[in-house]
């Protein structure tokens, strides 16, 4: 059954736009992605939509032949660190398994991986926004990761890398600092 139509937890993407924007990372060089971002204002998400819907014009089967051929690539994009890669695979891998009710879990390691980007990297702010963590304190539930200070917001360490890039996952997550987190990403949504 193909469901490259249905929804994830990413907006309003379907699996063909999540697959696109993969496909982008490792597709789409320098210069366009520049030329797309100034088109957008700098405004991250804009232009990262519209790359996407673009992409996606292309049939799932050559988006996900590119995937396979340049896995080994960390992006067309020299600014992102490896890191930034791996996060966005993680969790858009979880927005299409979350979003279709699949089963199936990340490797611990690459959510590890991504909860540390997400909170240390200052390029992590670009995709996220600023101000986001500010006084809160993360633990996990499941591994010995934890970050920051302040009201705490504590769940698995798989909800908290969703719930940190902004998925409608909060009634996962417990804590003073969870309600916190999820009006922060609603004041944030367009």
């Amino acid at each position: 059954m193909d469901r490259a139509d249905e929804r994830t937890l990413c907006g309003e993407w379907t699996v063909h736009h999540v697959t696109a924007h993969l496909a982008s990372f490792v597709d789409v060089g320098l210069p366009a992605f520049f030329l797309n971002m100034a088109k957008h204002r700098f405004d991250y998400d804009r232009a990262a939509d519209t790359m996407a819907r673009r992409e996606a014009e292309r049939p799932m089967p050559e988006l996900i032949a590119s995937l396979r051929d340049k896995a080994e690539k960390k992006s067309a994009i020299p600014i992102f660190p490896g890191e930034m890669t791996t996060t966005d695979v993680v969790v858009h891998t979880q927005d299409v398994r979350r979003g279709l009710d699949l089963g199936g879990a990340p490797e611990a390691e690459l959510v590890e991986t991504a909860l540390v980007f997400l909170t240390t990297d200052k390029k992590a702010a670009a995709v996220v926004g600023k101000g986001k963590y500010d006084g809160l304190r993360f633990e996990s539930t499941d591994s010995e990761w934890s970050h920051g200070e302040g009201q705490l917001v504590s769940g698995t360490s798989e909800s908290l890398m969703m719930a940190m890039a902004g998925r409608p996952v909060f009634d996962e997550l417990s804590g003073d600092g969870a309600t916190t987190l999820q009006q922060r990403f609603a004041a944030s949504t367009p």
